[in-house]
C-alpha cells in the first residue's frame, strides 16, 4: 500500500460522523476499482460527466455509494433510477440561478440529492437548505 492510500485511510477512518467522512471520487473507474481494492472501506463515488450505457451497472460494480454527475444529467428518470439503486446523488458545476432552481425543484421533489454549488450567487432560501440538510 502506498503512503498516500494510508494517509487517505486514516483519514477516512478517524471522521466520526458518516456524514462527516470524505467521499473518493473519480471519472477513472480504473482510479475506483484500484481504491477499492486498496481500501474496500472508503466511500467511493463516480463522477459523470455524461451518461454512458450502463452508467448505473458500473457505479453499483464499483461498490460506490454516490453517484456525482454534471448538473444537467439530473432529471426525472436518472434520479429516479439512481434513487431506486440506493445511492447519494450529487452534482457538480451549477453556476447559475435557473440551474440551481432547476435542481432545487428535484430536490423537493426527490429529498435525496446534494447540490454542490460552484462559483454562484444563490438564493438565500436554497444557502439555507444547503447548509442544514443531512445529505444521505
Amino acid at each position: 500500500m502506498t503512503t498516500a492510500w494510508r494517509g487517505q485511510s486514516r483519514l477516512w477512518n478517524t471522521a466520526t460522523r458518516p456524514t462527516a467522512r470524505p467521499l473518493l471520487t473519480s471519472f477513472a473507474p480504473a482510479a475506483l476499482q484500484a481504491a477499492r481494492s486498496a481500501q474496500p472501506q472508503l466511500p467511493r463515488g463516480l463522477l459523470l460527466d455524461a451518461l454512458p450505457g450502463g452508467w448505473l451497472e458500473s457505479a453499483q460494480a464499483l461498490q460506490c455509494v454516490a453517484i456525482v454527475c454534471q448538473h444537467q444529467l439530473w432529471n426525472t428518470e436518472t434520479v429516479a433510477q439512481a434513487k431506486q439503486a440506493g445511492f447519494r446523488l450529487l452534482s457538480y458545476t451549477v453556476n447559475d440561478e435557473a440551474s440551481a432552481s432547476r435542481l432545487i425543484a428535484l430536490v423537493q421533489s426527490t429529498t435525496q440529492i446534494a447540490v454542490a454549488l460552484l462559483r454562484t450567487r444563490i438564493e438565500p432560501e436554497f444557502a439555507t437548505w444547503h447548509e442544514t440538510r443531512q445529505f444521505g
